[in-house]
């Protein structure tokens, strides 16, 4: 009983970092969109057995990462349909959200969110000296955004909807890293972002329902921009 215990903690230990390991390498670009994969490679790249590579890319497939067209298994490219698509979903999803939050926030989430809102301007007008401090205030900046995110989800007690959007989101990751990197797009955020926060711990849920899906909004008409102007 307890050598089939550990074999069956082996076997998801083994999974998670076949897990972890390709999402890294699709995140950070090491896999390009569109390239081809097969599980012999990565598995071979990874130093895994084909077992859990196989069912990591299973998994993808099923995010949306990963594209299966007879038999060939390609890293999922982003398309400006895509784009519109993922964000009708993200306004629907998140302008809720948002509106739910404001009308069940508590004394204790209010503070805290309005703490994340404080971090955030504290990177407002701040123009990184190289490269070192540029992805600091990039990863900072992420990291925040994603506290806001999930205190909103948290305040609105729906964790599936945030089990979905960050499938999502993980479709659009490179896109979202890129574009926040360009030159006074961080200011941009942060004035949407506290100003939904503003209106959810004044408890306005029209407000911030209208606020959080415009921000949305503004963030697909650039993304699409951006992708227009490179030729996607």
């Amino acid at each position: 009983m307890i050598r089939k215990d550990r074999q069956k903690m082996k076997k998801k230990n083994s999974f998670e970092e076949a897990y972890s390991l390709i999402l890294d390498e699709i995140i950070n670009s090491r896999l390009k969109p569109g390239e081809v994969i097969t599980e012999t490679d990565l598995a071979e790249r990874l130093g895994l057995s084909r077992t859990p590579v196989r069912e990591a890319l299973y998994r993808f497939q099923c995010e949306g990462l990963i594209n299966t067209t007879n038999r060939t298994k390609r890293i999922f490219s982003l398309t400006k349909d895509d784009v519109g698509e993922i964000f009708e979903l993200k306004e629907l999803i998140e302008g809720q959200i948002a509106s739910k939050a404001a009308e069940n926030i508590s004394p204790g989430q209010a503070e805290q969110l309005w703490l994340i809102v404080g971090s955030m301007k504290e990177l407002t007008g701040k123009s990184p000296s190289d490269a070192k401090q540029e992805k600091e205030r990039l990863d900072r900046w992420l990291s925040l955004d994603r506290k806001f995110h999930d205190l909103l989800f948290s305040a609105a007690g729906n964790s599936r909807a945030r089990q979905y959007i960050d499938k999502l989101n993980l479709q659009w990751h490179r896109l979202k890293v890129g574009i926040t990197a360009m030159e006074g797009r961080i200011d941009k955020a942060i004035t949407e972002h506290e100003a939904v926060g503003k209106a959810v711990i004044n408890h306005n849920s029209s407000e911030a329902e209208k606020l959080m899906t415009e921000h949305l909004e503004n963030l697909k008409k650039v993304l699409i921009r951006l992708m227009e102007a490179f030729g996607y």
